[in-house]
């Protein structure tokens, strides 16, 4: 009996040290994060709800059923908090993180980030924002479509070209709060998430060639769902939810709504703001993941994460990302 009460101790002892020890955003700050610690805390964090191997509805039929295909990945990320925007300034685009820390200033930022990849990539693309949506532009859609004459041949609505998937999430994204009824966004920015292709050619499991002259490819898009600062959110004691539809399945009548839910009441320690400005952390350069010569399989694989495709020739290795 005494050496199974040991071995339980033990066992608890070291479930407690591993927990500890993968709750790194607790202890260190994201300037000191790793490739791989960062793509864990956008995926794995209090600030972050994931899904990964979603599937939708594709166009094969076998057997009068249509079948499902992949559909990557799904997070939502409260990226107006202080410490999600302190580790976005090592990963994405000046101009990414500019535009966030103006946004920021006025309005609670919730991102819903689609990637076509189970979270290898998610971290490592750079975001161009290009459509956006607010109430005025929602009022101004269904006034054109009210004054449409009956039977008139389909043609492009002014205010939606361009900004039809910041549309899509304006009309699908909701806050709600208990005691209160949902609240629709006060603004969205959307655009896509892009990331150069390139190659890493391996010899005896070391790297021996880097080609970095692919062309930027898309691999996910980004939602900016935005909520008035005058909610005081950080002030409450009880949890909020936040949620959104995706449209999976277009032959069905309900399409899956994701939530999640945030609580302040347990994050008061971590949430305190960056020692380094945000605006400061904005205005340095791009710092890529960087690769060289001589790193093995697993150093690589630790900063880009795991590859597209893998294409072997004899004793050589090419990961293409």
């Amino acid at each position: 009996m005494k050496c199974f009460w040991s071995f339980l101790c033990a066992m608890v002892a070291m479930a407690g040290a591993l927990l500890g020890a993968s709750e790194f955003w607790n202890s260190r700050k994201p300037a000191d994060w790793s490739s791989r610690e960062i793509r864990e805390f956008l995926t794995k964090s209090p600030w972050v709800r994931y899904w990964g191997d979603l599937r939708a509805v594709g166009d094969v039929i076998v057997n009068g059923r249509p079948q499902s295909v992949a559909a990557g990945s799904l997070a939502i990320r409260w990226e107006s908090a202080p410490l999600v925007r302190d580790a976005l300034t090592r990963i994405e685009s000046k101009e990414y993180n500019d535009a966030l820390a103006r946004l920021s200033k006025d309005y609670h930022v919730f991102a819903v980030v689609r990637t076509r990849s189970n979270g290898s990539h998610a971290a490592l693309g750079k975001t161009r924002l290009s459509g956006h949506w607010s109430p005025e532009q929602e009022e101004e859609l269904r006034d054109a479509r009210a004054h449409e004459p009956p039977h008139q041949t389909w043609r492009p609505i002014p205010a939606l070209i361009g900004n039809e998937q910041a549309q899509s999430a304006f009309s699908m994204s909701r806050l709600s709060m208990p005691g209160y009824e949902a609240i629709s966004p006060a603004r969205v920015e959307s655009g896509t998430m892009e990331r150069v292709s390139y190659k890493v050619t391996f010899t005896g499991g070391i790297v021996s060639g880097i080609d970095g002259s692919g062309l930027a490819r898309q691999v996910g898009t980004v939602d900016l769902i935005m909520f008035p600062r005058s909610l005081a959110l950080e002030r409450g004691a009880v949890d909020f939810e936040f949620s959104t539809t995706e449209w999976l399945y277009p032959l069905a009548r309900t399409q899956p709504t994701f939530r999640a839910t945030f609580s302040f009441k347990d994050w008061a320690e971590v949430t305190s703001p960056p020692d380094t400005p945000i605006a400061a952390l904005a205005a340095q350069p791009d710092q890529p993941p960087t690769i060289s010569l001589g790193q093995t399989i697993d150093q690589v694989v630790a900063v880009l994460g795991q590859p597209a495709s893998v294409v072997v020739f004899g004793s050589k290795k090419i990961y293409v990302y």
